[in-house]
């Protein structure tokens, strides 16, 4: 069985990549940095453990998607 990896990113650059989408909501600079925390810590469990079970690659689209949840719940429960 061939499956094709992805690079992983370091975590400095994950933060970075966090940090810029999550600008786009308003709320306290400690929460917004919690939500980084939060992103990096999905995306690198997910890959993690996606590397043991030999399920898909997580790339960069991962991360996005985890920031794009955070912006969903932002709008659904602080600005209803």
């Amino acid at each position: 069985m061939s499956v094709s990896r992805f690079t992983s990113w370091p975590e400095d650059a994950l933060e970075l990549v966090a940090n810029k989408f999550l600008t786009q909501i308003e709320v306290e600079t400690e929460l917004r940095n919690k939500c980084v925390e939060m992103c990096k810590h999905f995306h690198t469990s997910v890959s993690n453990i996606s590397e043991r079970y030999v399920v898909i690659p997580v790339n960069l689209c991962k991360l996005l998607q985890f920031v794009e949840y955070f912006k969903l719940l932002d709008k659904m429960f602080v600005h209803e």
